[in-house]
C-alpha cells in the first residue's frame, strides 16, 4: 500500500490516508468530478447575477443587444438588428456601439436618447430616495459622536454651515431641534 495525501474539496486541511492504487484513482477521480461541479454551479450563479445586472444597462435591455453569454470579463451579445454576435467586455461598450456606428447609423440618435433617459432614471433614483425623520435625540447622538470621534471642538455646533448641513440631510426645518454646546 502506498500512503497518497488526499486534499478534500469542501476543506482546505489534508490527511494522510493509506489506500490501493486503484482506490487513490477512482477518489482522485470523483473530487475531480464533486470540485467541478461545485465550481461550475457557482459561475453559473454568478454568471445569472451578471447578466441580470447588465440587462438594467441601456444597450442590453433588449432594445439594441440581447445577451448571449457572460464569462468572467468576457461578455457576448447579440445585435437585435441584424443577428450578428458581438464580442466585448463588460466594463467595455466600444464593440458593441463601434458596431451600432457602422452597421446601424440610423439608430444612433435612439442610442443618444436611451442613454440620457437611463443617466436621467439613475439621477432620479438616487433624489428620490425618502427622507427619514430624525428625533431630537437621534440628531444629537449622532452629532456629538462626530464631534467626538473627529476631536472638534463644541462651538461647530453652532456655526451656520454646519446647522445648514444637519438640518438638509435629517429633514428638519426647526433650530430648535438643533443640538447646541450647552446641551
Amino acid at each position: 500500500m502506498d500512503k497518497y495525501i488526499i486534499k478534500k474539496a469542501s476543506s482546505s486541511k489534508r490527511t494522510i490516508q493509506e489506500v490501493d492504487d486503484d482506490t487513490a484513482d477512482d477518489m482522485v477521480s470523483h473530487q475531480n468530478i464533486d470540485t467541478s461541479l461545485e465550481t461550475t454551479e457557482t459561475s453559473e450563479h454568478t454568471s445569472q447575477e451578471t447578466v441580470e445586472t447588465l440587462q438594467k444597462l441601456y444597450l442590453f435591455n433588449g432594445q439594441f443587444f440581447s445577451i448571449v453569454h457572460c464569462d468572467g470579463i468576457k461578455l457576448v451579445a447579440q445585435c437585435k438588428n441584424c443577428s450578428k454576435v458581438i464580442h466585448g467586455q463588460k466594463m467595455s461598450t466600444r464593440n458593441f456601439l463601434s458596431h451600432l456606428k457602422h452597421k446601424h447609423q440610423v439608430l444612433l440618435h435612439q442610442v443618444q436618447e436611451a442613454r440620457s433617459n437611463a443617466k436621467l432614471s439613475n439621477k432620479t433614483n438616487v433624489l428620490s430616495r425618502p427622507t427619514k425623520k430624525l428625533t431630537k435625540q437621534q440628531i444629537n447622538k449622532v452629532v456629538f459622536d462626530y464631534i467626538i470621534d473627529e476631536m472638534k471642538p463644541l462651538v461647530t455646533c453652532e456655526k451656520p454651515s454646519f446647522q445648514k448641513l444637519i438640518m438638509e440631510l435629517s429633514g428638519i426645518t426647526d433650530t430648535a431641534l438643533l443640538p447646541n454646546r450647552k446641551q
